[in-house]
C-alpha cells in the first residue's frame, strides 16, 4: 500500500505544489474501532456541563457504515477500515482523500483556513478530481456523496448563525 501513497502524495504535490513529507502511519482496524474513535468523547474536550452528550454521541452512527476513513493529524496516521480493497475505486478514492488531509497538515495548510470544513472542501475537490482523471468518474458515482452532504461538510456555518 505504501507505493500506492507515494504516488498519491505525488500527484496531489503536482496539482498543489504541497511539499511532500514522509508517508503516514496506515491502520486498517474494524468499523466498530473506526465508531468509537470517531464518535468517542474519550479525547474530545467537551465541558463537563455536556458530559450527558459523550453517552449520545457514542451510538450516532452518521453513515451506514460509519466512517469510511480518518486522519489523525497528530499521530499522522491515516485510519481505513480493515476491509480495505485496494483494487475499488470506491476505497482508494477514500484513501486519497485522507492523503490529502496528510499533506495539508504537513505543509501548515489547516492554520491559513477560516475552518476545518475548507480542509474538507479541498480534500473532496481534489478526490474528485483524480476519480475524474484516474477513472473517468467523480465524487457523487463513485462514492455515492450527494450535493447536499458536500455542501454541509465544506462550508463554515458559523456563517448562518
Amino acid at each position: 500500500m505504501i507505493e500506492l501513497v507515494l504516488s498519491m502524495m505525488l500527484w496531489i504535490h503536482n496539482v498543489t505544489g504541497y511539499t511532500i513529507p514522509e508517508p503516514p502511519d496506515i491502520s486498517l482496524v474494524s468499523k466498530e474501532i473506526m465508531l468509537s474513535y470517531a464518535y468517542g468523547c474519550d479525547l474530545d474536550p467537551i465541558p463537563e456541563e455536556n458530559i450527558q452528550l459523550c453517552d449520545t454521541r457514542k451510538d450516532w452512527n452518521l453513515s451506514e457504515d460509519g466512517p469510511l476513513g480518518m486522519y489523525d493529524h497528530v499521530k499522522k496516521a491515516i485510519i481505513m477500515p480493515d476491509d480495505f480493497d485496494i483494487n475499488s475505486i470506491h476505497d482508494k478514492s477514500i484513501l486519497l482523500h485522507e492523503v490529502v488531509h496528510h499533506l495539508q497538515y504537513a505543509n501548515d495548510v489547516h492554520n491559513n483556513v477560516e475552518c476545518k470544513a475548507k480542509l474538507e472542501k479541498e480534500a473532496y475537490e481534489l478526490q474528485d478530481e483524480w476519480l475524474r482523471e484516474k477513472h473517468n468518474t467523480n465524487l457523487y458515482e463513485a462514492v455515492g456523496m450527494n450535493k447536499v452532504f458536500f455542501y454541509l461538510k465544506t462550508e463554515c456555518m458559523h456563517h448562518f448563525y
